[in-house]
């Protein structure tokens, strides 16, 4: 091979590593478009850490959750307690009006009063 033939098949091939370096080129600039996009679309609709810890403040902890649950079940429990409580209560008034309505039946028989 003769000097010049070297030389053309060297430019040859410096030529074809330049191609190959621009088409990488477009390839990159491409992923790195494509990588600028995602990341406005992030900035745009993700949540900062401090803006989630932010909105965390208000949230129940488990540990509420399970007071409140606590308190709300002691409540119950004293309602309940009142209901039956009360229940037993209106039993007893009831057998005292009866007894009450059977003593004024007696007196209204006995003094021949009539009742309405």
């Amino acid at each position: 091979m003769s000097q010049e033939t070297q030389v053309l098949s060297a430019l040859k091939s410096l030529q074809n590593a330049v191609q190959s370096l621009q088409k990488n080129d477009n390839i990159l600039q491409k992923n790195f478009a494509s990588m600028q996009e995602s990341i406005v679309f992030m900035q745009k609709n993700m949540v900062t850490k401090d803006y989630l810890d932010h909105r965390l403040e208000n949230f129940a902890t488990k540990q509420d959750l399970e007071a409140m649950n606590s308190n709300l079940i002691t409540h119950i429990d004293g309602f309940v307690g009142m209901h039956k409580g009360l229940d037993l209560e209106l039993v007893s008034l009831r057998s005292k009006y009866q007894r009450l309505e059977s003593h004024v039946n007696q007196l209204a028989k006995h003094t021949s009063l009539t009742l309405e």
